[in-house]
């Protein structure tokens, strides 16, 4: 299989999102960036649909992931249809409803997909947060610090907001290629890359501020059983994007692990997470030991030479 997808995708004049097998009952996906939890979000969609009574979007089901030393394959149901365009704008909106109106697995209770992970969303640099927060009052304080180093007059309160709405599916890549419609007319949503499970109002933000399918569907979308967010609200979303993505990943996720741990933590927590991040940045064991003892340090006594050491 995995010899097949490598010699389709060299000989494909375009981009190849994958290819049908030769018994043409599955479909399998490959790539060297998909991660097991764009498999693991599509299929829990897809035991949820299932079993309700919707009838506007279908999801594939998918059999297993497969990871090699360069590619990840995900293998699942093959449906036969065609690409969406600006004509199926109606239908897609009408499937979106039902999508966005999925919330969490009682499992999952921190932001993100639906085991511990970074969140996959427009929002961040390169589609992906570059940490896994806790709670969503985690993502809350490191957006408000943000936006309040910055002397934004506003703040986010998503926890009150998943305290009335819960998480719920926030797909963030919304082009008309990543739907098709099948045989019978249903829209089959294809791509998860770009979904996690969020505060509401980060798909309006993802709904207007992407491509221009989204601004035909940003007019068709009601919204199932919350508010459409206030527009102060998407601004302020929007500045802590551009002051969190002005920096590289790296400088992101040094922001990020300063934002989320808290002054009177216990120090081994602080030490376990400036490891976990350092780790990721400096392969080399020494300056990686220099740099969790900086980080452990500036948390704990909020040291600006500490930081300026970091930087040098």
């Amino acid at each position: 299989m995995a010899a097949r997808c490598r010699a389709a995708s060299d000989g494909a004049a375009t981009y190849l999102r994958g290819i049908r097998l030769a018994n043409g009952s599955a479909f399998v996906k490959f790539g060297g960036d998909i991660k097991f939890r764009e498999a693991e979000i599509q299929n829990f969609v897809y035991e949820f649909l299932s079993t309700s009574s919707r009838g506007h979007v279908r999801v594939a089901r998918v059999y297993t992931f497969i990871m090699t030393a360069h590619y990840r394959f995900i293998v699942m149901e093959f449906i036969d249809g065609s690409t969406c365009n600006e004509s199926h704008v109606d239908q897609v909106a009408r499937a979106l409803e039902e999508l966005i109106a999925i919330q969490a697995p009682v499992t999952t209770t921190a932001p993100g997909p639906v085991s511990p992970g970074p969140i996959d969303h427009y929002f961040f640099e390169d589609y992906v947060s570059s940490v896994t927060y806790p709670t969503v009052e985690d993502l809350q304080l490191h957006l408000n610090r943000i936006l309040k180093k910055q002397a934004h007059k506003d703040t986010l309160n998503l926890v009150s907001e998943v305290e009335q709405y819960g998480l719920r599916l926030c797909p963030s890549d919304m082009h008309e290629t990543n739907f098709m419609v099948d045989s019978n007319g249903m829209i089959v949503a294809i791509d998860f890359g770009g979904t996690s499970f969020l505060p509401t109002r980060f798909f309006h933000y993802a709904i207007i501020m992407s491509c221009s399918f989204n601004c035909l569907l940003a007019s068709k979308v009601v919204y199932p059983k919350y508010p459409t967010p206030e527009k102060s609200h998407v601004d302020a979303l929007d500045k802590a994007r551009y002051l969190l993505i002005i920096g590289s990943n790296n400088y992101g996720e040094h922001v990020s692990l300063l934002s989320l741990l808290r002054m009177d933590a216990d120090f081994n927590v602080l030490a376990r997470s400036a490891a976990q991040t350092s780790q990721a940045q400096f392969p080399n064991s020494r300056k990686r030991k220099m740099t969790e003892y900086l980080l452990v340090l500036h948390i704990m006594y909020s040291s600006s030479f500490c930081v300026s050491l970091y930087y040098s």
